[in-house]
C-alpha cells in the first residue's frame, strides 16, 4: 500500500490504482479474462519432442495462466492484509482514546473544520504529511480484498488444476504470433488491467482497434518515456509498446468467452454492458502506455507466482485467507458513541462513511463523471432503464465535469457512454463503507464461531447507519451471526430491549427493522452457492395444517395501481368511424332545443354508443368504489408490486424494430435500494425500495389494441434469512408495545414498536410468529405464548388478513396436533388455544362454516373445535382393574349413560365394598385424565369403528381426587366456551349474502345434536360449593350460559323473519330459560338475556304477537318475583312491576345498547302504531278487560282474568295510599274518579261473559255424572287418609297450583285426567271472576263514604260500584258453580265462591227489589244442592263439608246483616234440608244377649248426636255394619245451628 513506488502518490490515485485491481478481479470472476489469456488454438511444441507430435491445446495453457492468477490474486490480498494489520496495530489507541469523548473545544473546531474541507481532489487536505493512510484509502484496499475473496470463493474452488508437465517455450508462441516482436519483447509490458473488452454484437475485423494493440510507429528498438493520454477516461495501468500485433480470433467472441472456466454463467446483464461499452471505448485510443517501473509489468505474458507454498497450500487458498482478522479490528477500531453535534469523532463511524462518500465522488470524477450525474447518485437511488432512455441517460452522464479543466473533442463524445469503471463504483464499490462487512459476509462458510462473536457488536451498531449499502450489510453480517452465535445474540438482544434507556430501547427496535427489511439480501451478498454449503436450521415447527387450508391467504386488492392497465376494446365496439368526442358532440346536438324534431331523430348506432358509454361509466364507479374500500395499508405492497402481469401481444404490433422487448413476468428482488438516506437514524423508518431493471415498451394506441387477459407467472420467491434467535425478539417488542416513554423529540417507544411489527405482520407473518409456533408445543410457554399472543392483538388492533389466516390455520393444526398425540396437559393447551383462536377467526378471509365442518371432518378434529359437532357416541367401554391381573370389564354404554353408572358397576364387579367407594375414580387410560361422575359418556367418547376407550379404575384419595375433578371439569368447560365463542365470531363475520345459510345449518346442527340444549344449560352445581376453586367454576358457568345466548341470538337474527317456527324453537327458548334459572343474581348473564328477548321478539314479531311470549314471560316473572319458591309471582311483584312502566324507567344495565331494534322500541302491534304509548295501571286492567270480552272461554281470557285477580286488589290499596298520604280534597276526588272507571271496567267485563253462565248440556253431564266403581273406591280410600286433612285445610287453595298438578298428571289414567283438566277450565275463569267483583265491592263500598266526606261532598249520591245487571251476572256465574260444586271438591273449595257468598252477599243491599232475584237464585240453587246431598248417600260420602259450612256461613252474615231476607220462601227450605242432614241418624246393630255394652252405648250416641262422622271408621270403632246415611260433621251442623237460631231470633 505504500511502496517505494507509490508512497507519494496521492490518495486518489492509490485508490483508483486500488479499484482498478479490484474491478480486474472482479471481472475475471466474472469469466470476462483478458483476451491474450482467453483460449486461443495454438500448437505449441513442448521442449524435448519433435516438432509435428502431439500438440497441447491453448487451452491447457489458459487453465494454467488462470490458475497462476488466482495464486497472484491470493498474494495480492495476503499482502494487503499485512500491510493493513501493521497500520491497525500501528494507529492502534487505548479504548479511552477510541471511545472516549472530546471536550476541548479546540479540538472540535479543529474536527469539524477537517471535516468539512476534506477534499481528496486536494491531496494536501487528506494527506498533509504524505505518507498517510487515510480510512477511505483502507476501504479501497478491503474493496480489492473483497474482489478476492469472492473470486477465491467463487471462482478458484471451479478452476481445474493444471497437471504437472515439462515447461512451454512460451518464447516461441510469442514469436510464432509475431515474428517481429522478438525484438520489441523487452519493450513490451503486459498489466491485468489492461483487459481488451469484448463484445458479442461487434462485427469488427481482426485488424480493428478492439484485437490489435497499436504501439507508437515512429520509435523503433527504443525506449519511449512513459507518458499518459486521456481519451474516454483515464486509466492507471495500460498498454505499451511499440508495434501492434495481431491475435489470430478463432471464432466469434461469445464461442470462447470463457475458455477453461466452468463460471461463465455468472456474466451478468450489467456486466456485459459495461464490457460492450468499455470496448467501443477502446477503439478511439492511441498508444496506450504504462507507469514506467510498474511492478505488474512482465516482459513474458505468463504469469508464473514466486515464492508460493505447496500443492496442498495452493487448494486452501479459498479456506485459508489471512486477511478475515484485519477485516473485523478495521471494523471494531470505529467510534459508536459519538453524538454527531457540532463535530464527529476522528474514528466516528459516520465520520468514516463521509469520508469513503467523498473518496468515491473524487474517483468518479477522475474518470469522467459529471457533477450532475453526482448529484443525482447522491439523492435517488440508480435505476438502470431500458431502451431508448437508457441510452439517452447514459449519453448524458458521460459528460466530463468543468472542475477538470480538460475537455474532450466533440467527436471523442459522440456514442460515448460511461465507461466500465464508472460502472463499476456504481453498481460494485457504492458507497466504499462496508466493503469490510461484504467482505466477511463472502467468506461467511469459513469464519470461526470467535469471529462471528468479534464482528456481532459492531454490525449491531452499524445497523441504524445512514448509508443504505452499510445498513444492509450490517443487517447481513448480524443474522449470519445470529445464526452461529445464536445464545450471544439473543443476550444482546434481551439486554438492548430491556435497556434502561429510553433512546436504547427505541433504537433497538429500529434495529429490529432493519433487520427485517434485509432479510432477503443475506443469500445475494454471500457467495454464490452459499445455499449448500451454509446451512441455516429450519423452523422446527412441530405439527402440519389443515389440508385444504382454511380461508383465504389475503384480501384481493381491487385495481391495484401496480398492475398495468392493458389497452382493449368493449364487447360492443363503438363504430370506428366515430370517437368518443363525436359522439359527445353528437349528444349536445341533439339536446339542444334549437334543433328541429327531425334532427333529434336518434340512430340505432348513436344509442348503441350512449349505452356503452354509460357502460363504461358504471364500470368506472364501480372501480372508483372499490378502491375506496381497499385498505392499501393492510396489503405488502412491496411484494404485490414484485410481481408483473403479462399481456398476450397484438396480433399486428406496430411497436418500432429496435427496441422490442417482452413484459415477462419475473420476480423482482425486494432488497433496499442502492442510495444513502439522507434521512436521520432516529426520524423515521427506513423503507426498502426495489432494485429494479424494467424494460420499456413502446405503447401504441389503445383505439386499435384488443382487451387482454393479464398472466400472472409467479415465480419461487426469494428466500429470507432470519434465524429463530432473531424472531424470539418479538417478545420483548410486544411487551415495548405497552411502553409509553418518549424520546426527546416526542416519539414513543410503543409507537415505533406498533408501526413496526405492523409492518412485519402484513409483509411475513409466518416469520414473525415462527418463534410462537415453534414453542407452543411445549408445556411449559404455552400460557406465556397465548398470553403474548393476545396482547399483540390488543395492542395491534386488527390483525391483517394474511397474518390472521396464517395464524387462525396454525392454532386449528395445533388443535390436531394434541388431539392426535395425547398428554397430561393436552386438553389444558386445547382449552387454552381453544380461548385465543375464536379471536383470530373474526379477521379471517374468505372462511365459512360449511368448508370448516368438512375440513375438520376429514381431519377427525370435528368434536374438538365445533360445538355443533354431532358425533356417535361409544357403544362399549373397557375398564382395568388398580391390579395388573385383574381381568378388565366390558361395560355397554347408552345415550344417557353417566359415569356415576360405570363407577357403580366396576366397584360391583372388582368386588370393592360400598364404605370405600369414595376413595375410587375412573380415569382415562390414554390421557390420564379423571371423570367428573355426573358427565355423560357419549360427552367425552365418540364411536370410532372396532375402538372401545380404555379406563382405569384407580384408588386415590377422595381429597386429591375432588381437586382433579375440579380442575377437569374446569378445563372442559373452558374448552366449551371457546367452541362457542369461536362459533359467535364465526357468525358475525360471515358475509351477509352467505349468512342465511351459514345460520340455517348451524340450527340444523343443533337440532340434530343430542346433548342440546343440555349440554348449553347443564351445571356442575356438587361443586360450586368447593372453598379452592368452586367460586371460579361458578363464575365460568355463568359465562358458559351467557355465551350460550349470544349464540342463539346471532343464529336468530341472521334467519329470515318468517320463518316458519315449529315446537323446535322451544329447545331454543329453553337455553335463554334455564340460563336465567340458574344464574339470576348475576346482571351481566341478565342484560344478555332480556336485549336477547327484546331482539327475538322484534324480528320474529308474528311468532311472539301469537304466542311467543307465554314460553319467555312466566321464567321472567319468576326472576323478577325472587321468591325462591315455585309457587308462581307473587301480586304484589307483578304489580310492582306493572307500576315501574307508568313513569322513565332508568335502564340501570344498559340494556338497551344490545338492542338492535329501532331506538325507541315501538309497539309490535300495527293497532297502536298511532297511539300515545304512554303505560298505566288502569290501562293495563282495560286492556285485560278488552281481551277477555274478546274470547271469554279462550286460554288468554283465563290469563287475563288472573292477572286482574292480581292487580286489582294492589291497584285499590295504591289508590288509597297515595290518598292516605296527602289526605286532601283532590286527592279524595281523583280516588273517586278512578274508583268510578275502575267500576265501569268491571261492569263491562261482567257485561261481556254472559257465555260463563251458559252450559253445554252435554259437556256439563259429562261432567257431573256418577262416578263408577274404580273411581268410587279411589275416592273412598282418599276419603278415608284425607277427610282429616280436608277438614283442617285452608280455604285459600293456590288455584295456579292444582293447575299445575293437573297438568302433570302423575298417577293418573287418561280419561280421569282429561275429566280433571276440564273441570278445571270450567271452574277457574268463573272462580276469578267472583274474586275480582268481591275483592272489589268490599274495598270500594266502605271507602266511597270515607272518600265522600273527605270531599266534604256527603249529599252527593253514593256511586254504584256494580249495576243490577252485574249482580245478576255475578250470581249466575256463583249458581254455574254452585252446580258443579257437589261432584267435585275442588270446586266446593274454590276460593272465589266462597267470597263471594262469605264476603259480598253480606254487604249488598238486598233491600232493593231490582236486585234482590240475585240472592234469589243463590239461595235456591243452596236448597237444590243440599237437599241433592241429603238424597244421594254417594254424593254425602264424598262432599267436603268444612267449604259446605263456610256457605251455610255466608247465608247466616247475610240473614244477621240483612233480616229482610229472612221471609224468602227459599231460605226456608234452605233452613229445613240443613236440619234433616243434621238430624240424620244411624242405627247400629245391638248385641242380644242383655248384656249392657258401654262402648257400643256411647257410640250409638255419638251418631244420633251428629259427632260420629267418617273419621270414626278411621278410629277404628266396632262397627258391624255402616249405614249409608252419614251425618256431617261439628263445623256444619254448628253453621245450621246458627242459621236456625237467626232465623228465630228474625
Amino acid at each position: 500500500m505504500e511502496t517505494t513506488h507509490v508512497k507519494e502518490a496521492p490518495v486518489v490515485a492509490r485508490a483508483a490504482l486500488f479499484l482498478e485491481c479490484a474491478r480486474f478481479v472482479h471481472r475475471c470472476n466474472r469469466g470476462n479474462w483478458p483476451e491474450w489469456m482467453k483460449g486461443h488454438h495454438v500448437n505449441i511444441t513442448k521442449k524435448g519432442l519433435s516438432r509435428g507430435r502431439s500438440p497441447i491445446v491453448g487451452n491447457k495453457r489458459n487453465q494454467k495462466l488462470q490458475w497462476n492468477a488466482a495464486k497472484l490474486f491470493y498474494q495480492w490480498g495476503d499482502a494487503i492484509g499485512v500491510r493493513l494489520n501493521e497500520l491497525c496495530h500501528g494507529e492502534s489507541e487505548s479504548p479511552a482514546n477510541l471511545l472516549g469523548l472530546i471536550y476541548d473545544e479546540e479540538t472540535k473546531r479543529r474536527l469539524r473544520k477537517e471535516d468539512e474541507e476534506e477534499d481528496f481532489l486536494d491531496d494536501s487536505t487528506v494527506n498533509p504529511s504524505k505518507c498517510g493512510c487515510p480510512f477511505a484509502l483502507k476501504m479501497a484496499a478491503c474493496q480489492l480484498l473483497l474482489e478476492i475473496t469472492t473470486f477465491l470463493r467463487e471462482t478458484f474452488s471451479c478452476l481445474p488444476r493444471p497437471r504437472t508437465e515439462p515447461l512451454v517455450d512460451l518464447e516461441s508462441c510469442r514469436l510464432r504470433l509475431d515474428p517481429e516482436l522478438d525484438r520489441h519483447r523487452y519493450e513490451r509490458k503486459i498489466s491485468f488491467a489492461g483487459v481488451l473488452d469484448e463484445n458479442e454484437d461487434s462485427k469488427d475485423s481482426l485488424h480493428s482497434s478492439s484485437h490489435t494493440l497499436k504501439s507508437d510507429a515512429g520509435v523503433e528498438e527504443k525506449k519511449v518515456p512513459s507518458r499518459k493520454i486521456r481519451i474516454g477516461g483515464s486509466r492507471l495501468l495500460q498498454i505499451k509498446g511499440t508495434r501492434s500485433f495481431q491475435v489470430k480470433k478463432g471464432g466469434s467472441l461469445s464461442s470462447i468467452r470463457r475458455v477453461g472456466s466452468l463460471k461463465s454463467s455468472k456474466l451478468s446483464r450489467q456486466d456485459s454492458e459495461s464490457e460492450a461499452e468499455e470496448l467501443q471505448l477502446s477503439q478511439s485510443r492511441d498508444t496506450v502506455t504504462d507507469l514506467e517501473g510498474s511492478p505488474w509489468s512482465a516482459s513474458e505474458p505468463s504469469i508464473e507466482p514466486e515464492g508460493m507454498s505447496t500443492v496442498g497450500t495452493e487448494e486452501n487458498y479459498h479456506r485459508n485467507m489471512s486477511w478475515l482478522h484485519v477485516m473485523i479490528l478495521l471494523c471494531n477500531q470505529q467510534s459508536f458513541i459519538c453524538t454527531h453535534v457540532d463535530y464527529c469523532h476522528p474514528h466516528c463511524y459516520l465520520h468514516h462513511s463521509r469520508s469513503c462518500a467523498r473518496l468515491v465522488r473524487a474517483i468518479k470524477l477522475l474518470y469522467g463523471d459529471t457533477v450532475d450525474s453526482l448529484r443525482e447518485s447522491s439523492s435517488v437511488s440508480t435505476v438502470v432503464l431500458r431502451g431508448k432512455k437508457q441510452k439517452e441517460c447514459s449519453d448524458k452522464s458521460c459528460l466530463r465535469t468543468p472542475s477538470l479543466k480538460k475537455r474532450v473533442s466533440d467527436a471523442n463524445l459522440e456514442g460515448k457512454k460511461d465507461s466500465g469503471m464508472l460502472k463499476y463504483i456504481r453498481l460494485q464499490v457504492m458507497s466504499l463503507s462496508p466493503a469490510p462487512l461484504s467482505l466477511l459476509i463472502k467468506a461467511a462458510p469459513i469464519l470461526t464461531e470467535e469471529m462471528y462473536g468479534d464482528i456481532q457488536p459492531a454490525a449491531w451498531e452499524l445497523l441504524l447507519s445512514m448509508d443504505e449499502h452499510m445498513a444492509g450489510a450490517a443487517a447481513a453480517m448480524f443474522l449470519l451471526c445470529a445464526v452461529k452465535v445464536p445464545e450471544a445474540v439473543s443476550d444482546m438482544l434481551m439486554s438492548e430491549f430491556h435497556h434502561p434507556e429510553t433512546v436504547q430501547r427505541l433504537n433497538a427496535v429500529l434495529k429490529f427493522h432493519t433487520l427485517w427489511r434485509f432479510r432477503y439480501q443475506v443469500w445475494p451478498r454471500m457467495e454464490e452457492g452459499a445455499q449448500q454449503i451454509f446451512k441455516i436450521p429450519p423452523p422446527s415447527i412441530n405439527f402440519t395444517l389443515p389440508s385444504p387450508v382454511l380461508g383465504m391467504p389475503s384480501v384481493p386488492m381491487f385495481d391495484p395501481p401496480w398492475v398495468p392497465q392493458c389497452s382493449g376494446s368493449v364487447q360492443d365496439p363503438i363504430n370506428e368511424d366515430q370517437s368518443v368526442e363525436e359522439l359527445l358532440v353528437n349528444k349536445l346536438a341533439f339536446m339542444s332545443p334549437k334543433k328541429s324534431f327531425s334532427a333529434r331523430a336518434v340512430s340505432r348506432s348513436h344509442q348503441r354508443a350512449e349505452h356503452i358509454l354509460k357502460n363504461l361509466q358504471q364500470e368506472e364507479e364501480k372501480k372508483r368504489l372499490g378502491r375506496e374500500a381497499s385498505l392499501i395499508t393492510a396489503i405488502p405492497i412491496t411484494q404485490e408490486a414484485c410481481y408483473e402481469p403479462t399481456c398476450t401481444p397484438n396480433s399486428e404490433p406496430e411497436e418500432e424494430v429496435e427496441e422490442v422487448t417482452n413484459l415477462a413476468s419475473r420476480r423482482l428482488s425486494v432488497s433496499p435500494s442502492c442510495t444513502s438516506s439522507t434521512s436521520h437514524r432516529n426520524y423515521s423508518f427506513r423503507r426498502g425500495s426495489v432494485w429494479s431493471v424494467r424494460s420499456a415498451v413502446s405503447a401504441e394506441d389503445e383505439e386499435h389494441t384488443t382487451e387482454h387477459t393479464p398472466n400472472h407467472h409467479v415465480p419461487q420467491p426469494p428466500q429470507a434469512v432470519f434465524p429463530a434467535c432473531i424472531c424470539a425478539a418479538v417478545l420483548p417488542i410486544v411487551h415495548l408495545m405497552e411502553d409509553g416513554e418518549v424520546r426527546e423529540d416526542g416519539v414513543a417507544v410503543s409507537a415505533v414498536a406498533q408501526q413496526v411489527l405492523w409492518n412485519c405482520l402484513i409483509e411475513d407473518p409466518s416469520t414473525v410468529l415462527r418463534h410462537f409456533l415453534e414453542k407452543l408445543t411445549i408445556s411449559n410457554r404455552q400460557d406465556e405464548l397465548m398470553y403474548m399472543l393476545r396482547k399483540l392483538l390488543l395492542n395491534i388492533g386488527d390483525f391483517p388478513a394474511q397474518t390472521s389466516h396464517i395464524l387462525f390455520n396454525y392454532l386449528v393444526g395445533l388443535i390436531m396436533y394434541f388431539v392426535r398425540t395425547p398428554c397430561e396437559w393436552g386438553m389444558d393447551a386445547i382449552s387454552a388455544t381453544l380461548t385465543f383462536l375464536w379471536e383470530v377467526v373474526g379477521y379471517v378471509e374468505g372462511l365459512f362454516f360449511k368448508d370448516l365442518k368438512q375440513t375438520m371432518k376429514k381431519e377427525q378434529c370435528e368434536v374438538k373445535l365445533l360445538v355443533t359437532a354431532s358425533m356417535p357416541g361409544t357403544k362399549t367401554l373397557v375398564v382395568h382393574g388398580q391390579n395388573e391381573c385383574d381381568i378388565p370389564t366390558q361395560l355397554p354404554v347408552h345415550e344417557d349413560t353417566q359415569f356415576e353408572a360405570l363407577l357403580k358397576e366396576c366397584l360391583e364387579f372388582f368386588n370393592i365394598p360400598e364404605s370405600q367407594s369414595t376413595h375410587y375414580f375412573l380415569m382415562d387410560k390414554r390421557w390420564n385424565l379423571i371423570h367428573y361422575n355426573k358427565t355423560y359418556v357419549r360427552d367425552i367418547y365418540p364411536f370410532r369403528r372396532s375402538v372401545s376407550p380404555q379406563l382405569n379404575l384407580v384408588h386415590m384419595h377422595p381429597e386429591k381426587g375432588q381437586e382433579l375433578i375440579q380442575k377437569q371439569v374446569f378445563t372442559r368447560k373452558l374448552e366449551e366456551v371457546g367452541r362457542v365463542l369461536f362459533l359467535i365470531s364465526l357468525t358475525q363475520k360471515i358475509p351477509t349474502a352467505h349468512k342465511q345459510s351459514h345460520v340455517s345449518m348451524l340450527q340444523e346442527d343443533l337440532l340434530r345434536l343430542p346433548s342440546f340444549p343440555r349440554s348449553a344449560i347443564d351445571a356442575e352445581f356438587s361443586l360450586f360449593s368447593d372453598p379452592q376453586a368452586g367460586k371460579e367454576l361458578f363464575g365460568l358457568d355463568t359465562l358458559q350460559k351467557s355465551l350460550w345466548i349470544q349464540l342463539l341470538e346471532e343464529m336468530f337474527l341472521g334467519m329470515p323473519s318468517e320463518f316458519p317456527w315449529g315446537d323446535e324453537i322451544m329447545l331454543f327458548l329453553n337455553v335463554f330459560n334455564g340460563a336465567l334459572i340458574l344464574h339470576p343474581e348475576d346482571s351481566a348473564l341478565l342484560r344478555q338475556y332480556a336485549a336477547t328477548v327484546i331482539n327475538s321478539a322484534v324480528h320474529f314479531n308474528h311468532l311472539f304477537s301469537l304466542s311467543g311470549y307465554q314460553w319467555i314471560l312466566p321464567t321472567m316473572l319468576q326472576d323478577a318475583a325472587n321468591t325462591g319458591s315455585s309457587k308462581g309471582v307473587s301480586a304484589q311483584c307483578l304489580f310492582d312491576l306493572l307500576q315501574s312502566l307508568e313513569g322513565e324507567t332508568t335502564d340501570i344495565l344498559d340494556i338497551l345498547e344490545l338492542v338492535k331494534a329501532e331506538k325507541p322500541l315501538k309497539s309490535l302491534d300495527f293497532c297502536y302504531g298511532n297511539e300515545d304509548l304512554t303505560f298505566s295501571i288502569s290501562e293495563a286492567i282495560k286492556l285485560c278487560v278488552t281481551v277477555v270480552a274478546y274470547a271469554p272461554e279462550s286460554f288468554r281470557s283465563l290469563q287475563m282474568l288472573m292477572v286482574l285477580e292480581a292487580l286489582v286488589p294492589c291497584y285499590l290499596q295504591k289508590l288509597k295510599r297515595q290518598t292516605s298520604q296527602v289526605e286532601t280534597v283532590p286527592a279524595a276526588r281523583e280516588e273517586i274518579a278512578a274508583t268510578a272507571a275502575l267500576a265501569t271496567s268491571l261492569q263491562a267485563l261482567l257485561y261481556s261473559v254472559e257465555v260463563l253462565t251458559r252450559h253445554n248440556i252435554d259437556a256439563f253431564y259429562s261432567l257431573v255424572q256418577p262416578m263408577t266403581a274404580p273411581q268410587m273406591s279411589r275416592c273412598d280410600q282418599g276419603h278415608k287418609g284425607a277427610t282429616a286433612a280436608n277438614h283442617t285445610m285452608s280455604s285459600g287453595v293456590n288455584t295456579r297450583e292444582n293447575l299445575h298438578l293437573l297438568e302433570e298428571g302423575q298417577g293418573l289414567p287418561r280419561e280421569e285426567l282429561d275429566e280433571r283438566i276440564a273441570r278445571e277450565e270450567f271452574r277457574r275463569p268463573r272462580e276469578s271472576l267472583l274474586n275480582i267483583c268481591t275483592e272489589f265491592y268490599k274495598h270500594c263500598g266502605p271507602r266511597l263514604k270515607i272518600l265522600q266526606n273527605l270531599a266534604g261532598e256527603p249529599r252527593v249520591t253514593a256511586l254504584e260500584l256494580l249495576d243490577v245487571k252485574s249482580h245478576m251476572r255475578l250470581a249466575e256465574i256463583a249458581h254455574s258453580l254452585l252446580k258443579l260444586a257437589p261432584y267435585d271438591t275442588q270446586t266446593m273449595e274454590s276460593r272465589g265462591l266462597r267470597r263471594y257468598i262469605m264476603e259480598m252477599l253480606p254487604i249488598t243491599d238486598w233491600t232493593a227489589e231490582a236486585v234482590r232475584p240475585a240472592l234469589i237464585l243463590i239461595l235456591k240453587r243452596l236448597d237444590r244442592m243440599f237437599n241433592k246431598i241429603h238424597k244421594m248417600p254417594t254424593l254425602r260420602r264424598q262432599v267436603e263439608w268444612e267449604p259446605a259450612s263456610n256457605l251455610i256461613e255466608g247465608v247466616c252474615l247475610t240473614l244477621q246483616r240483612q233480616p229482610i231476607i229472612s221471609f224468602l220462601p227459599h231460605l226456608r227450605s234452605l233452613i229445613n234440608v240443613c236440619v234433616n242432614l243434621v238430624n240424620l241418624h244411624t242405627y247400629l246393630p245391638m248385641k242380644t244377649d242383655g248384656s249392657g255394652d258401654t262402648e257400643n252405648s256411647e257410640a250409638h250416641f255419638k251418631v244420633v248426636m251428629g259427632v260420629v262422622g267418617p273419621s270414626s271408621v278411621a278410629d277404628g270403632l266396632p262397627l258391624l255394619h255402616l249405614s249409608p246415611y252419614l251425618s256431617p260433621p261439628l263445623p256444619f251442623s254448628t253453621a245450621v245451628v246458627r242459621l236456625v237460631a237467626l232465623q228465630i231470633q228474625v
